[in-house]
């Protein structure tokens, strides 16, 4: 039986997620290299936010019972796949070129 602590400490890691995620894009414009890894170190943390919302949400769905719990784990989950799935984009089409 999991606890209330992996069930929250996966939605503040979802919101961490997408709090970074949408900051790094303030970052990417910037023509400075020092801010551009600024927004490449917010990205790295953005991932690996999406990452633990993913693995967290669908292991501690599977164990919980509480309906809540589940339904937030579920969101978690949802949220973590669409931020990963954004920073793949970011990564293809913002940070990428600026290499190039």
């Amino acid at each position: 039986m999991p606890t209330n602590r992996m069930v929250f400490t996966t939605y503040i890691a979802n919101v961490v997620g997408l709090a970074v995620f949408l900051s790094h894009f303030w970052f990417a414009a910037s023509s400075r290299p020092a801010v551009h890894f600024a927004a490449i170190a917010f990205w790295a943390i953005a991932v690996a936010c999406a990452i633990f919302s993913i693995y967290g949400g669908m292991i501690t769905r599977a164990e919980m019972e509480n309906s809540t719990h589940r339904a937030m784990l579920l969101a978690c989950t949802i949220i973590g796949g669409i931020i990963l799935l954004g920073a793949i984009l970011s990564a293809i089409f913002l940070l990428i070129p600026s290499f190039a």
